[in-house]
């Protein structure tokens, strides 16, 4: 009797033995879980942020290309458009409070003419690689001329518009902006803003820090802007500005 269960312990222990091991390698394989499904958590957040603020934008733009169609009585507006001309004042609804260019792919031109979008507090041009010139008139994007107020959400964006040479403002556009962000635009030569030949004040961005940058891939250059030729500013423009940065940044391949 005593010797089987002798016999029986002994048979036991191998048994015993092979749990507590496969127990240890669960634990250290339970260690890895927890952090595995943070980490995974934390990636599925970032991208359903990132997919909804695509969607977001994409909306946005949709719905700012229809009202800029509205207000300029009904200019059929598409992907295939390569002009755009918006006559002087126009587009000066209250409700029209963005315009986003993203939608027209193949626009090489934009002007602007003299006091349009006297409600519009965000311009975003991105992306557009056949964008060559954009010219925007007199007190255009200002609300009131005469008050020189500032808003803090007030911007400019022209990024990533690789085929841009020619960026012109006029008088007191863009008066009560405090961010005029230009960014990879290697092909630019020429900004103006404002009158300089004119003693007046010009004010354009008077509230507004000028962001100017330029990207090149594979091809590097230190020199910031290397095709910049010409940058000049008119009487009072970006008066208040907190900051001037005009930089090159480049990616060696």
């Amino acid at each position: 009797m005593s010797k089987d269960i002798e016999a029986g312990t002994q048979n036991a222990l191998p048994f015993e033995k092979s749990s507590v091991s496969k127990a240890k390698k669960s634990k250290r394989c339970t260690g890895w879980v927890a952090p595995l499904c943070i980490i995974g958590c934390i990636l599925v957040v970032v991208l359903l942020w990132w997919v909804i603020s695509v969607i977001l934008s994409s909306v946005e733009a949709s719905k700012s290309l229809k009202m800029l169609q509205q207000c300029m009585n009904d200019t059929s507006l598409s992907k295939t458009t390569t002009s755009l001309i918006v006559p002087d004042d126009q587009c000066n609804g209250e409700n029209f409070k963005l315009l986003d260019l993203s939608k027209l792919k193949n626009l090489a031109t934009l002007v602007v003419g003299d006091r349009c979008f006297r409600y519009v507090q965000k311009v975003n041009i991105r992306n557009l690689e056949q964008l060559k010139t954009v010219t925007i008139g007199k007190e255009s994007f200002t609300l009131n001329r005469e008050w020189y107020g500032q808003n803090p959400d007030f911007r400019l964006v022209l990024k990533n518009c690789p085929s841009l040479t020619h960026l012109s403002i006029g008088d007191h556009s863009f008066l009560e902006y405090t961010t005029c962000d230009l960014a990879q635009l290697p092909s630019l030569e020429i900004v103006e803003m404002g009158d300089f030949n004119s003693s007046a004040d010009s004010s354009s961005f008077y509230w507004a820090s000028l962001s100017l940058k330029s990207r090149c891939v594979l091809h590097p250059s230190y020199v910031d802007l290397p095709r910049l030729k010409s940058l000049l500013l008119g009487n009072h423009a970006f008066l208040y500005a907190k900051e001037v940065v005009l930089e090159s940044t480049c990616l060696l391949g």
